[in-house]
């Protein structure tokens, strides 16, 4: 099945119409710069990998305010929320067996901005967009329209390690209003073993490890 995502990159306006895919085509258009980023994402929650490594440049392309829904569409609050791009040459490595690196090239991620609104529980700090951008990762939170439209967030970035193990990376970036500065946070889960390969949902959830370049 082809996931799909619209989006009009006319002003500040972006619309999300249904699933993306994480590489695709788009039209070259006049836009936002792209911004260089170095960010250095720590193991965090039991995961005793070594630390992931993001490099490259994205683009910020488009963003708007949407609302933040639990797992049971209950309104946490609003945020601004968009689409952002991964440049050539991109690359995240130290999350894979090997130290291997993933080309992130024309990938692309979802993004929130961190600018200090009230929501249910406080303010949307860098700390707490940097949460909420784990339980998108995670599906534990949704993206939604003012009238509780659901927006399909990007896919994850499917790769084949060593031998016949494949994972699935989702990332979600966070960017700082004040500072401009982008962090990131990392989801890998296992898909399949050379035993196992295709691994039930459940298999995969307990599989999955995480990196955060916040605290």
């Amino acid at each position: 099945m082809v996931n799909r995502l619209m989006w009009a990159l006319v002003g500040w306006v972006a619309v999300f119409s249904a699933p993306v895919r994480t590489e695709m085509s788009v039209p070259q258009v006049q836009g936002p710069a792209s911004e260089t980023i170095d960010i250095s994402a720590h193991a965090v929650l039991g995961n005793r990998l070594s630390e992931c490594r993001v490099t490259g440049e994205v683009i910020l392309w488009v963003s708007r305010e949407v609302e933040i829904l639990d797992d049971v569409r209950v309104r946490l609050g609003a945020a601004e929320a968009g689409l952002a791009q991964f440049g050539k040459g991109s690359k995240v490595q130290g999350c894979v067996p090997d130290d291997a690196a993933l080309d992130l090239s024309d990938q692309f991620a979802n993004f929130l901005v961190a600018d200090d609104r009230p929501i249910r529980s406080g303010a949307l700090g860098r700390r707490e967009a940097a949460g909420f951008a784990s339980q998108l990762a995670q599906d534990f939170c949704q993206l939604a329209e003012r009238e509780g439209t659901l927006i399909p967030l990007v896919d994850g970035i499917e790769i084949r390690a060593i031998g016949s193990v494949s994972y699935r990376f989702k990332i979600v970036l966070v960017r700082d209003a004040k500072s401009g500065s982008i962090d990131a946070v990392i989801h890998r889960e296992t898909l399949g073993t050379k035993f196992s390969p295709l691994l039930t949902e459940a298999d995969r959830r307990l599989s999955r490890l995480k990196w955060s370049s916040l605290p």
